[in-house]
């Protein structure tokens, strides 16, 4: 994997986490060195987060806390692995660098449930940045439907409220009414569960929902759409 560029980085960081802050600002500036990736990331490992105040640099030490396997973000998107930091940082440094205690990149820091600091890696995010250099956005799947979540002690799905006209839902022959209650075979509890099936990896491939509409069980075939930008 080559050198990572900061600037590029920085500029990348909005698109690529939601919550991201512009802690990079004051470091992406001609003339600073590009930063390799991290080697091999472990518990116990030094962690340095960077971020920013007003324009000036902030720095506070931490540890690598749990490296765990792959997940997916609540919107569905696919991080190569779970690293939990323990550290003291605050909103300055959202949005920043983390780095190892060589100077290596380990990733950028975000704050998940309960303010626990998360970092995003160094491979989602080249993998991000290079989506973003080709398309100019990071792609969604889409169903075009408007869901309700349905919790009883007969059925657990989303429940469709609406329809895009032009959607994937309602050229697969979906209906208002209609509950969605398996994909590919996994049960559905409800429209959460499939926000996170809908990641940039989603558009374009096809599925088997499982649909109970009057009573009835059917499954339909649906081609995963794109989300519109606007």
């Amino acid at each position: 994997m080559s050198n990572f560029n900061l600037s590029a980085f920085s500029d990348a960081v909005a698109d690529v986490a939601a919550a991201a802050a512009p802690a990079l600002a004051s470091f992406a500036t001609a003339g600073l060195p590009q930063l390799a990736e991290a080697a091999a990331v472990r518990p116990g490992n030094v962690a340095i987060a960077v971020g920013n105040s007003e324009g000036a640099a902030l720095a506070v030490f931490g540890t690598v806390g749990e490296v765990g396997p792959a997940w997916r973000s609540m919107r569905g998107g696919a991080i190569e692995r779970r690293i939990n930091l323990a550290i003291n940082a605050g909103g300055r440094f959202e949005g920043g660098p983390v780095l190892d205690a060589k100077g290596g990149l380990i990733g950028m820091l975000l704050f998940g449930p309960r303010r626990r600091a998360l970092v995003m890696p160094y491979e989602t995010i080249e993998r991000a940045v290079a989506t973003l250099r080709e398309k100019g956005h990071v792609a969604r799947g889409y169903l075009g439907a408007g869901l309700h979540p349905i919790r009883n002690s007969a059925t657990h799905g989303a429940m469709v409220m609406s329809l895009d006209d032009s959607g994937p839902a309602k050229a697969a022959g979906l209906h208002v009414g209609d509950i969605i209650v398996t994909w590919n075979g996994e049960a559905v509890h409800g429209p959460r569960e499939l926000i996170r099936k809908l990641g940039p990896d989603s558009a374009g491939t096809t599925v088997t929902l499982g649909i109970l509409s009057g009573g009835a069980e059917r499954d339909v075939s649906i081609t995963i759409g794109e989300k519109p930008l606007s």
